[in-house]
């Protein structure tokens, strides 16, 4: 009986150490998870390609929260576990990282306010920049319309190699301005 008792208690110490220890190293995780995120959130986009991928990145981070929230009260649940039902007292730096972890989590909807609200105060700005940029491929597309309307590429007398280097040069122009309205597009779409 004793025996039993004895191979009893050794179970339930390694099943209290490996608690702890999934406890110490999922609340590590986590909060390191909150702070990458604030990181990101409190990114100040000043160029347009910059505030594309922070309206991207925001979205993102918006749909993880939930599940960022349901890992960090796995944590909390781990941790409470350990002191309700087996009186482990929590070593004082994962009480620390836990209190941390805590702080972090109630913080974190400020950070996503913040960023709707630097989405909210940059969007025109950031419209009229794409717009901008539209009339400019407007008129270089009209530009280009109107050269290959004209000169060697309507010239019956044209050398044929001549003819190809200039259309090869306006593909590229259009190659251009091509990757250009995809940025545009990407921005439009991406709020």
């Amino acid at each position: 009986k004793n025996e039993l008792i004895r191979a009893k208690d050794e179970v339930l110490d390694d099943m209290k150490k490996i608690l702890a220890s999934a406890a110490r190293e999922s609340c590590d995780k986590v909060l390191a998870e909150f702070v990458q995120k604030q990181t990101v959130l409190s990114t100040n986009p000043t160029s347009l390609k910059d505030f594309a991928t922070f309206i991207e990145n925001k979205s993102e981070i918006f749909e993880q929260t939930k599940l960022l929230m349901q890992k960090k009260q796995t944590v909390d649940d781990m941790y409470k576990l350990l002191q309700s039902q087996f009186d482990v007292k929590i070593h004082l730096t994962a009480q620390g990282k836990w209190e941390d972890l805590h702080k972090t989590s109630l913080g974190f909807s400020e950070y996503l306010e913040n960023a709707e609200g630097v989405v909210s105060q940059r969007m025109s700005q950031m419209t009229q920049t794409v717009k901008g940029q539209i009339s400019t491929l407007d008129e270089e597309a009209m530009s280009i319309c109107n050269s290959l309307m004209s000169g060697l590429v309507v010239d019956d007398m044209a050398d044929s190699i001549d003819v190809l280097d200039e259309l090869a040069d306006k593909k590229k122009d259009l190659d251009k301005m091509d990757h250009e309205d995809r940025k545009s597009t990407r921005l439009n779409s991406s709020h």
